[in-house]
């Protein structure tokens, strides 16, 4: 074969050859740059299994474009031998890297966050490799790994064809001992295979590169079987004591038994293996991996100084958040990106994003109208003018049917780069699930530790709530106008968010926000159920938040709810959901005081429309009513205006007799006594029933109005108690 030219491939010389073929150097003489020719053996070109067996390793490898991954060129055929002509490589295969023990931690690291990036580039185009193993992984000459022989590989849609020990034997030449040490147990068993299998055999192959042992030893398939399906494999640092412990966790967590225990995708372990961990100085190891590896090293030890000169955001730092560029020209991006980012945002007890009402404050500073788009320009001038940290920034554009999505912080003093991360979407379904592991890796490059983030036990839809973009943007659409405190403007939307996503958890919280600030608390029962019901396919955060409000408004557990909202503060100190709820609760008790004290830390933290009536109601529930008419008449003025404001001007206006008063604020409520009086007139006038059918049996916010006219504070507080 030497010195022939086939198509347009000059042969130069052999590479290396086995069971399954010969690899030969050759020239591309139309482009002029070497490759390498892979043959099928001659006796293997009959076999219908190898035969397709080589088609898909081109057919799957062809379809990825990644640096990490062996880049396939052409496949045809020469005097009935098919070939393959790929990328030619200088180095060794990984296996061969093993023959004199570990590596340094250092190139574990830098090949392991590599090789994760490219399974994860496999995963999302929809493709499996199922035959992980240092024999298919090659280290370049630059310190570089490269993914190799897709043979094996499937779509996911078809990975219920999980490989025999045939098959998996035929990629390996007759070794079954090869693959078999580096299988995931479902795999073993035969059973359907999801991405996680592959990153339990990458956890095998870290494994071996730390502590230069397989994970699985055994003589006999059956041996390695049995420590697969059976034993935990030896704790690495007894093999070398000089791995991290950072490391040594993330090897472990990629080998566990059941899936849902391990990482639950590709990304995930990405992070953890970009996060800094302390390395040791290496005594024993050898360096196997040179140049370009210790470059990659380089990187994270930037991260480090980066931390240390405090380019990494604190949890004093704050963000503000542009709004996202759409260039696709879909309507059904606007907003719904910005809100979705958000919300993945807040899932961090770290990162702290600046209220969008605050936003708009300084617009209004700024002469700027208060609506006006937040580009990325006008964020970084509201981040200079609020002496904040830095600036989170996002676009999408479509490239084909292809979505690519950036995110992007910058430090908003000096212009520097924070954090950068992109992620491309195969479909319009898939845009959220995108962001969601762009947010991820982005918390962990601005600083947040991994194990800060949520646990990887609820699946990816359910951390964002829904996996589809107009019931996204119809929540978004409602959030907007629940904060403006237009609660029955808000209902549609969330009905129809529901509507398109029958599993939608927080549509049917914020239902049941919505309906219960809006007075319906036998409709915000019903939805409080039905977010309950709905509580396995929450997040962590959501979860605390709709269990405290099932165990108030349906069970009327006021107690529990009041442990469940300190264990919510806790765990988020910073949200303010946690601080409201106990607030509300603490009320609901006839704790006055102490709900004033947490309504006053509320307003701390979100000054909207709705918390300014909770704290206006709260002064007035404790007898103050100039503080309380002080607060309402300020965020009129501000124009945080909505019912629930005038309805307590109205019952101050009552208490003190103003008729002139009262009659302004019934106007602007567009209601009359008659009609739908407020619910401190009827308390007032002993129509319990009314309020009963109105708001259900939680005591109401107009409690003391009982005591206002000739009865002192401490009556009325006991008329409440028995009311």
């Amino acid at each position: 074969m030497i010195g022939k030219t086939i198509a347009r491939y000059r042969i130069l010389e052999v590479l290396g050859h086995g069971g399954m073929g010969r690899v030969y150097k050759a020239e591309d003489t139309k482009l002029g740059r070497p490759v390498a020719l892979k043959f099928l053996a001659e006796d293997l070109s009959s076999n219908p299994a190898a035969l397709e067996r080589f088609r898909r390793e081109a057919q799957a490898a062809s379809a990825l474009n990644h640096p990490n991954i062996c880049t396939i060129y052409d496949i045809d055929e020469f005097d009935g031998q098919p070939f393959i002509a790929m990328e030619f490589l200088k180095g060794k295969t990984l296996k061969d890297c093993l023959v004199d023990g570990p590596l340094k931690t250092e190139a574990t690291i830098a090949l392991g966050a590599e090789l994760a990036s490219a399974l994860g580039a496999a995963h999302t185009a929809g493709i499996l490799h199922r035959d992980i193993k240092p024999a298919n992984i090659f280290v370049t000459d630059r310190g570089q790994a490269k993914i190799l022989d897709f043979g094996l590989a499937k779509l996911q849609a078809d990975y219920s064809d999980a490989p025999t020990i045939d098959e998996a034997q035929l990629t390996r030449a007759g070794s079954a001992m090869g693959t078999v040490a580096y299988m995931s147990p479902e795999q073993a068993r035969g059973q359907e295979l999801d991405a996680r299998s592959d990153l339990f055999s990458l956890g095998a192959v870290l494994y071996e590169m730390a502590t230069g042992v397989p994970a699985f030893p055994g003589e006999t398939p059956a041996v390695i079987f049995d420590g697969l399906l059976n034993h935990t494999p030896t704790v690495a640092r007894q093999l070398n004591p000089d791995i991290p412990e950072g490391l040594e966790q993330t090897i472990f967590t990629l080998l566990q038994k059941d899936p849902k225990s391990r990482y639950q995708n590709a990304a995930d372990l990405e992070s953890a293996l970009h996060r800094p961990i302390s390395v040791r100085k290496q005594n024993r190891s050898r360096v196997l991996i040179p140049t370009a590896a210790i470059a990659l090293l380089l990187i994270g030890a930037a991260f480090v100084l980066l931390r240390e000169r405090g380019e990494v955001l604190t949890d004093r730092d704050v963000i503000v958040m542009a709004d996202f560029v759409n260039e696709t020209g879909d309507p059904v991006f606007d907003g719904t990106l910005k809100q979705a980012l958000a919300f993945q945002l807040e899932q961090s007890k770290r990162l702290n994003i600046l209220p969008e009402d605050d936003v708009r404050d300084t617009l209004l500073l700024m002469r700027r109208a208060p609506d006006e788009k937040v580009t990325d320009a006008v964020a970084r001038e509201v981040c200079e003018r609020e002496g904040l940290k830095a600036v989170l920034g996002g676009s999408i554009v479509s490239l084909g049917a292809n979505y690519v999505l950036t995110l992007s912080a910058l430090n908003c003093q000096t212009g520097a780069s924070l954090a950068r991360e992109q992620r491309e979407a195969r479909s319009k379904e898939q845009v959220l699930e995108a962001l969601n592991e762009a947010a991820a890796n982005l918390r962990v490059k601005l600083g947040e530790s991994l194990p800060t983030l949520e646990k990887p036990d609820v699946p990816f839809e359910h951390k964002v709530t829904t996996t589809s973009l107009e019931a996204f943007k119809a929540y978004a659409q409602a959030m907007e106008l629940d904060s403006q405190g237009k609660f029955r403007e808000a209902i549609p939307f969330l009905e129809k968010a529901i509507e398109l996503d029958k599993n939608f958890v927080a549509a049917y919280s914020l239902l049941r926000i919505v309906y219960s600030n809006g007075g319906d608390a036998r409709s915000a029962r019903y939805y409080a159920t039905k977010a309950y019901e709905l509580r396995d396919k929450a997040s962590e955060r959501e979860r605390l938040r709709l269990v405290a409000a099932y165990q108030t408004q349906v069970l009327g557990n006021l107690d529990q709810a009041l442990q469940t909202y300190d264990q919510f503060r806790r765990m988020y100190p910073k949200d303010y959901i946690a601080w409201n709820g106990t607030a509300v609760t603490h009320r609901s008790l006839g704790r006055f005081e102490d709900s004033l004290k947490e309504f006053q830390q509320v307003i701390t933290m979100r000054a909207k429309p709705l918390n300014y009536a909770q704290l206006s109601q709260a002064y007035l529930s404790n007898g103050q009513i100039a503080e309380a008419r002080s607060i309402a008449e300020k965020a009129v003025a501000e124009k945080r205006d909505f019912d629930a404001l005038h309805q307590i001007l109205y019952d101050i206006a009552f208490i003190e007799g103003d008729q002139a008063a009262m009659e302004h604020e019934l106007d602007v409520l567009k209601v009359t006594i008659a009609n739908r009086p407020p619910l401190g007139t009827l308390i007032f006038q002993g129509r319990l029933a009314e309020v009963r059918k109105r708001n259900g049996d939680v005591p109401n916010r107009f409690e003391l109005l009982f005591g206002y006219r000739g009865r002192s504070v401490a009556e009325a507080k006991e008329a409440v108690r028995k009311y």
